[in-house]
């Protein structure tokens, strides 16, 4: 199973194999201001490099999705629209292998900060002996993100 936490900037991508996780990290578009189809595009075939050759079959991937709160001060529904639309893309990407998509919306799986959520990941992945599975980016905003994709991952796995 693939779960994926899409962003404008990178996606974090965490891979399952019969419930344990096999490695996480995330893959990193362009710089802004760029955005669009292309990054998306990009995107999508970035996870596909990622995951290529891991994985035989048919397989599952859990793409985070999210819905815009209008009362809500925070995020812009420009810049949401785009994070599914780079979901969007990468499930297209995927499904040519016979992929087959489930969503995990964003309000059931996540009920802190995504920060704080991120940190328990990363301290559950350090004391489980698990770090070594993590490709560990550059960027903190991405680490966060490949933490994110774990984090959807057990929820979709219930582990």
């Amino acid at each position: 199973m693939l779960a994926i936490d899409p962003g404008l900037r990178a996606v974090g991508v965490a891979l399952f194999k019969d419930g344990a996780l096999v490695r996480t990290g995330a893959v990193r578009g362009p710089p802004p201001p760029v955005r669009g189809p292309a990054v998306w595009s990009l995107l999508a075939a970035s996870v596909y490099e990622w995951v290529n050759g891991t994985v035989a079959g048919p397989c599952h991937i859990v793409v985070e999705t999210m819905r815009y709160d209008h009362s809500s001060r925070k995020g812009s529904a420009e810049d949401l629209l785009e994070v599914q639309a780079v979901g969007a893309a990468i499930v297209g990407r995927l499904a040519a292998d016979c992929w087959q998509a489930h969503e995990a919306p964003a309000h059931q799986w996540v009920h802190v900060p995504r920060h704080i959520f991120a940190a328990r990941v990363e301290v559950s992945l350090r004391e489980s002996n698990e770090w070594d599975k993590v490709t560990v980016p550059s960027r903190a905003t991405e680490l966060n993100d490949a933490m994110h994709a774990v984090g959807i991952g057990r929820w979709w796995l219930r582990v």
